[in-house]
């Protein structure tokens, strides 16, 4: 029973799990078992290797982020632990300015670096094309085109 059993939701994330897969199928030797996960699917994930995971931030600011893997947190699927980043997150959240940038920095030494509880693979963005026509354009924080912003 070697190899990975990877966990991914159904098209078009399948796709992305797939390249995925390939990669490490390829690049490392390692079967790989994609496993697709329909809404209402019940799956023991003790017996997942590698899952995928997305999520987007409630406000524009990195805690957005490092609170999902605070002990404890609803969001916190892999059950990472660690009483010293759960600190620094929530002293990030509490401060303002250098104090609250240094403390997430040194959070995300710990969350990726030092007990690499995350392994972020691919990160996509979006792109706009615009015609030279168009004079006045918004992207808001996440990303999104502000479709009542653009001028000609």
């Amino acid at each position: 029973a070697g190899g990975l059993n990877l966990l991914t939701p159904p098209p078009p994330r399948y796709d992305a799990m797939a390249i995925v897969a390939e990669m490490i199928s390829r690049g490392l030797g390692i079967p790989v078992r994609i496993t697709v996960l329909r809404p209402g699917d019940k799956i023991d994930e003790s017996k997942v290797d590698m899952r995928w995971g997305a999520w987007g931030a409630d406000y524009p600011h990195a805690t957005a982020f490092f609170t999902l893997f605070m002990s404890g947190a609803p969001s916190n699927r892999p059950g990472f632990t660690d009483a010293g980043y759960d600190r620094l997150v929530a002293q990030s959240e509490s401060t303002v300015g250098d104090e609250s940038d240094e403390a997430i920095r040194v959070a995300q030494r710990i969350l990726l670096g030092e007990k690499v509880a995350l392994v972020p693979l691919f990160h996509s963005n979006n792109r706009v094309i615009l015609s030279g026509r168009v004079k006045q354009f918004s992207v808001n924080p996440f990303m999104d085109v502000d479709f009542k912003v653009i001028g000609l």
